[in-house]
């Protein structure tokens, strides 16, 4: 398989991933008594306001598109500079443990389906940036020996 279709496959199910978990539940968490699952594409608008809240990772989807962009029209490194910045920042969901709503704190209890959907998407780019300089490392070694 050439490393473009290989490429490209990747970049595909990456956004498969990606618009996937903007309708998939996401996060769920705990309004009052009761634990309601939030969806992805509530997430992503709310996302906006996470900097109150010291939250950063609703920026995240800001270095997805042009991650994908520039892989697609092939310039790996600037794209694995988007791609491991989305990623540091998705990353941060993992420290998210309250969410502000109606001036009462609501808690964290769980991760869905859409979450690690999204997660992955910014893995698979990594991924994908990470492929072209593997294979040509490779490609040096063997013809060197």
């Amino acid at each position: 398989m050439s490393r473009t279709c290989l490429i490209r496959g990747l970049l595909y199910v990456s956004f498969i991933c990606y618009v996937a978990s903007w309708f998939l539940p996401c996060l769920d968490f705990s309004f009052g008594k009761q634990i309601e699952a939030v969806p992805g594409w509530y997430l992503a608008y709310m996302g906006i306001f996470g900097w109150l809240n010291l939250q950063f990772e609703g920026y995240s989807n800001l270095f997805y598109i042009p991650a994908f962009n520039l892989i697609w029209f092939g310039n790996y490194g600037m794209a694995r500079i988007f791609g491991i910045i989305g990623l540091v920042l998705a990353s941060q969901t993992f420290l998210l443990e309250k969410m502000q709503a109606d001036g009462a704190p609501n808690y964290l209890t769980g991760y869905e389906i859409g979450f690690y959907l999204w997660f992955a998407a910014f893995v698979l780019i990594v991924v994908c940036t990470l492929i072209e300089p593997v294979k040509n490392r490779v490609d040096k070694f063997k013809q060197s020996s």
